[in-house]
């Protein structure tokens, strides 16, 4: 069978964003940054920070109090669901669990956008899906239920999913929760490799020194900072977005600032 592969990128521009529950304070305020087409954005921040929120509005989860999400210039929310859903593919943190349906019907749900009515898959469908499954090495498990799968295998399955929505931005988040050391840095590799514009949020920011090409700081809700991240990832900011000291290097491979923590010193 042909594998069929379509790469397509998008731009995001997002404008003094801010959401919270009706009726109480915001958790998210003012964010604005700009993310190039074929970018890839990490958003680090301690617990709390609002990293969540801020991708549930970018791929029309939370409407926005205030402030705008476009893509390729469009505003999300000036989109039909369905045209969201052919730019903008999500994986998220929580995983489905007990699920009847195998890894190969997984992935083929993420053809859903582009189906009209009850129609099933046709061969460029089935072609998509099989490139989805062979990227993310998962074609021995094609035939398996979710159900049986560990916790990494569960997430190679979702990024499959998204990866067949054939997206222009794809959004991750925590996208290595539940992977050993080599599946993080494998998975991680790989995203950098996906073709579309790529937003995840990350823990781990050796990982997003490493494998971003932008970070941006997130705390308390507001935008700390944004840039490369050796600009961006200094011991001052560290310390002001999640209340630790660093000592600072580099690391010997790619290059990038390495990270090693303690807490502060109280007299």
């Amino acid at each position: 069978m042909r594998v069929c592969r379509v790469v397509r990128q998008a731009s995001l521009d997002v404008r003094n964003l801010s959401w919270g529950p009706r009726g109480q304070d915001a958790i998210l305020r003012d964010a604005s940054f700009s993310v190039a087409s074929g970018e890839t954005l990490a958003i680090v921040g301690p617990n709390g920070a609002g990293k969540t929120t801020l991708l549930r509005c970018l791929y029309r989860y939370h409407k926005p109090r205030n402030g705008s999400v476009r893509v390729d210039g469009d505003d999300i929310w000036g989109m039909s669901a369905r045209a969201c859903a052919r730019k903008i593919a999500t994986v998220l943190q929580e995983q489905p669990g007990e699920f009847s349906l195998t890894v190969r019907e997984i992935v083929a749900l993420g053809r859903i956008p582009y189906r009209q009515g009850f129609a099933t898959n046709g061969a460029r469908d089935e072609r998509v899906i099989a490139a989805a499954l062979a990227r993310m090495a998962l074609d021995g498990f094609a035939d398996r239920h979710l159900s049986s799968l560990s916790g990494g295998e569960r997430q190679r399955v979702m990024v499959a999913r998204a990866i067949a929505q054939e997206p222009a931005l794809i959004i991750l988040d925590e996208p290595t929760n539940y992977l050993d050391i080599r599946h993080q840095l494998e998975l991680l590799t790989m995203m950098r490799g996906l073709g579309p514009t790529v937003v995840a949020s990350l823990h781990d920011l050796n990982l997003a020194a490493t494998y971003a090409d932008r970070v941006l700081v997130l705390a308390g809700g507001k935008v700390l900072d944004d840039g490369p991240p050796s600009a961006v990832l200094t011991a001052s900011r560290v310390r002001e977005a999640f209340q630790v000291e660093t000592t600072i290097d580099t690391e010997p491979v790619h290059g990038a600032p390495r990270f090693s923590f303690h807490l502060p010193t109280f007299r």
